[in-house]
């Protein structure tokens, strides 16, 4: 099975063409703390933008579980993306609302990353980023294997168009991968780099 592509941190309105010309399995709208923030008018309009058939992940950080339930609820996001402090009872609330559940989680090594599954037994995903999460730095994939997670899960941290077919074939084969600044030029999403994302991820052969 191939594996998908999340295309991260849209937040402008010329963003939209070019995800919608791409079509990444996934676009992240971000509501956590950083230079690319959007509130929820914002990510609804920009939703409204981007062909319905791509499905959108919200990125909180021990957001108010209201604000999550209420972007779900309008139909702004499909899947919920926590990177704050939010324990596995904060993700069962979630779930019981209907919403799946990607929990991120900073790697500090192959055994402490080994305690995931447990840790955070009510998500449907993990997302696994660099030690300094959010950074854009990749940490040493080849060490995920030694973790035995059991969860799919969704590869972050410097991933770009350079490293984009390693990322893919890491082992185990991820769920997803996630990009976000290796798909940016001065900030900004860049069209050229995620349609070259696309092509090599589509026409990956898978070793």
């Amino acid at each position: 099975m191939s594996v998908k592509i999340k295309i991260c941190g849209v937040f402008r309105s010329e963003d939209a063409p070019l995800i919608n010309a791409a079509r990444p399995d996934f676009v992240g709208f971000v509501f956590a703390k950083s230079r690319r923030r959007v509130t929820v008018e914002t990510a609804q309009r920009l939703r409204t933008l981007i062909d319905s058939d791509v499905k959108s992940v919200g990125v909180f950080a021990d957001a108010d579980e209201d604000l999550i339930a209420e972007a779900f609820g309008r139909k702004i996001i499909d899947l919920a993306q926590l990177h704050g402090g939010e324990d596995d009872a904060y993700i069962a609330r979630l779930k019981i609302l209907g919403i799946p559940v990607v929990k991120a989680a900073r790697w500090q090594g192959a055994q402490a990353a080994a305690s995931f599954d447990a840790r955070y037994k009510s998500a449907d995903y993990i997302l696994l980023d660099g030690s300094s999460g959010g950074a854009g730095t990749a940490f040493d994939w080849s060490q995920i294997k030694r973790a035995g997670l059991k969860k799919p899960y969704f590869l972050a941290g410097g991933v770009n168009p350079g490293n984009i077919r390693a990322a893919l074939n890491v082992l185990p084969r991820p769920y997803a991968v996630d990009i976000s600044s290796g798909a940016e030029t001065d900030g900004v999403k860049d069209g050229a780099k995620i349609a070259e994302i696309m092509r090599i991820a589509k026409g990956v052969n898978y070793e």
